[in-house]
């Protein structure tokens, strides 16, 4: 009859012990929701004009001989963007890249009203934290009188730094009233 004793104590001993461990961690940002996760911090970045921030989610750590230019290679990190009017510029490597996500969100506290992007579509994927990828859709509107415009994007990205950074981001027209604006503007 002493099991009934040692069981009963066992029990207790095992439920004390759990009762006083810690709240568990927040999981790491990693996997899909990482690479989703810098192209939403990207996006609210150039949405409310914050240069620095947007800047700082660049990888410019230029490691690896596959990313930094060396023998053929494309220089990182590399842009491909659409500015105001639609036209295509372009950045390769990391000063050019900070110079062009920093005029990107100025031009988005320009004194009119509110930018918001919004993310439609996405697919994303993170095969390991040396390169993994995000293609989405989205649209950007400006007040409620400004229009919607939709865009589609892939963006290349690096854990690096304790968290995910931009290698690459190429950004195009996902619509037919968008590409028109371009294509306007760029016979001017």
């Amino acid at each position: 009859m002493q099991l009934v004793p040692v069981a009963s104590l066992v029990l207790a001993s095992t439920l004390a012990a759990l009762a006083m461990r810690p709240e568990p961690a927040a999981p790491a940002p990693f996997g899909p929701g990482a690479v989703l996760g810098l192209q939403k911090q990207l996006f609210a970045a150039i949405d409310a004009g914050d240069e620095a921030k947007a800047a700082a989610l660049l990888d410019d750590t230029k490691e690896g001989g596959w990313s930094d230019g060396e023998n053929g290679g494309i220089e990182r990190p590399t842009l491909m963007l659409l500015d105001a009017r639609g036209l295509p510029v372009f950045a390769h490597g990391a000063d050019a890249a900070r110079a062009l996500l920093a005029a990107t969100a100025r031009a988005s506290k320009d004194g009119g009203p509110e930018w918001t992007t919004r993310i439609v579509r996405s697919r994303a994927d993170c095969p390991s934290g040396e390169l993994s990828y995000a293609v989405l859709e989205f649209e950007r509107s400006r007040g409620v009188k400004g229009g919607v415009q939709r865009y589609r994007s892939t963006v290349l990205a690096r854990w690096t730094d304790g968290r995910m950074k931009l290698v690459h981001w190429h950004v195009s027209a996902a619509d037919e009233s968008t590409a028109k604006l371009a294509a306007a503007d760029s016979k001017r």
